[in-house]
């Protein structure tokens, strides 16, 4: 998921625009479910796209801020997650010499 957004630290960052890329990796036990083919039985990707885009569209000063409520969202909606990954790359970050991106990853 790509995103344009004003996350970060320090004054200048609320002011700009930075791309924000957001991985979302989730372990769910289908092995009770027998045939998976309704969205009630799996996890709905459009609907953690949506509780990642809310979670996106309030400021956050820090990486680890944001990744922790997508997670926080993501296992109130879908109880039947066993594990979750979500990383956070924000790209061309405010640091003096030439960084491509920064990322922060929180698994629980």
């Amino acid at each position: 998921m790509t995103f344009d957004a004003n996350h970060g630290y320090y004054p200048e960052e609320a002011r700009l625009l930075t791309k924000f890329t957001v991985d979302v990796y989730i372990t769910v036990n289908m092995s009770n479910e027998g045939n998976q083919s309704e969205l009630h039985q799996t996890i709905d990707y459009a609907q953690a796209y949506n509780i990642v885009n809310q979670v996106f569209n309030i400021r956050h000063k820090i990486l680890e801020a944001i990744a922790g409520n997508i997670v926080t969202r993501l296992k109130e909606k879908f109880q039947e997650v066993e594990k979750i990954k979500v990383r956070v790359t924000k790209w061309n970050p405010p640091v003096s010499g030439l960084v491509d991106k920064a990322y922060v990853e929180l698994e629980l």
